[in-house]
């Protein structure tokens, strides 16, 4: 199934993210998800999501997705928004890997693979499904 709305991938809906970091010790330390004006995120304790940099390595980490559980129809549009989100982190190196050394020439065959724990990124209680802020521009009167 072939994905639109700006994904990089032929088989499923996604970005590739490609960082450049110093290195060192690193941690991903929470996740969220914007979907029909409201956002998703964890509440409660997260585990974080720690890994190691050294100089001139180029590392895969793993794929962090959100399978969504999908509620309300989109006013304007089609599609329905979510209204709960489970984040995975898995290996998806086969197809992620080659991306990224096709948009990063200079990556091709220095990706180290150095996967983040396997599975769900839960927290200790459910998620929390906040709404964005609506502003109204201010028309000046004439």
């Amino acid at each position: 199934m072939l994905y639109k709305q700006g994904s990089e991938f032929s088989t499923r809906r996604g970005r590739l993210y490609i960082l450049d970091l110093e290195p060192g010790e690193h941690e991903i330390t929470s996740w969220q998800v914007a979907s029909g004006g409201a956002r998703i995120v964890p509440q409660g304790k997260l585990a974080s999501l720690k890994f190691e940099l050294h100089a001139g390595q180029a590392l895969y980490l793993g794929n962090l997705h959100a399978r969504l559980l999908l509620g309300r129809s989109l006013w304007f549009g089609n599609g329905a928004a979510a209204r709960d989100a489970l984040p995975i982190v898995q290996d998806r190196s086969d197809e992620d890997i080659g991306l990224a050394e096709s948009k990063v020439p200079a990556l091709r065959g220095r990706v180290t693979t150095s996967l983040l724990p396997q599975g769900p990124w839960i927290a200790s209680q459910p998620n929390v499904n906040r709404m964005d802020p609506v502003f109204i521009p201010v028309v000046p009167a004439k």
